[in-house]
């Protein structure tokens, strides 16, 4: 019920991501079934000009976002980049965040925190320490804790993760 005591079906989700002018770094927690890069940056039309990960980039070139990047993993961060402010909206499916497994190397990783709520860096592996948002960062100092101006991961963004030694792991998303 609604503050009028209407009721309709449920809906799908929706994931809102408020862009600036520019790059956003950005994590999509909720997909549509076709998960191609011009389905999921549809909402965008032709105010959305690329979309950057790690490793993998696609333009857009008249409506068809073309390159190397084609398709979205929710478990990977992205470059969004807009010719003016927007607001890019992905209904579809929430993704179960907690059931996707990390398996990173040494080095950094592009990713994505998929979380329905915001948490604190703890859940960041002993083996990664630093993580670099957008305008933000952050770095793990022994017998101190994490330092820096990102507090914490927050649901829909991305960010860079450095490990030094490979790791596995899983979101608690409690």
């Amino acid at each position: 019920h609604d503050v009028h005591n209407n009721t309709s079906d449920t809906s799908n989700p929706v994931s809102g991501h408020r862009l600036h002018y520019g790059n956003n770094l950005i994590g999509i927690p909720v997909l549509p079934d076709n998960t191609s890069v011009t389905t999921v940056l549809g909402s965008l039309g032709a105010n959305g000009n690329g979309i950057i990960g790690q490793g993998l980039a696609a333009n857009n070139l008249n409506g068809q976002y073309v390159g190397s990047l084609t398709n979205i993993d929710p478990s990977k961060g992205y470059w969004v980049n807009v010719t003016t402010d927007d607001m890019l909206l992905i209904p579809g499916n929430a993704v179960d965040c907690e059931s996707i497994t990390y398996d990173l190397v040494t080095g950094y990783h592009l990713l994505s925190y998929c979380c329905n709520s915001e948490t604190d860096l703890t859940q960041i592996p002993a083996s990664c320490q630093a993580i670099v948002g957008e305008g933000v960062a952050a770095n793990y100092v022994e017998g101190v804790g994490w330092v820096g101006s990102l507090q914490g991961l927050e649901p829909g963004k991305g960010f860079w993760l450095n490990c030094s030694e490979p790791v596995e792991f899983q979101w608690d998303c409690e």
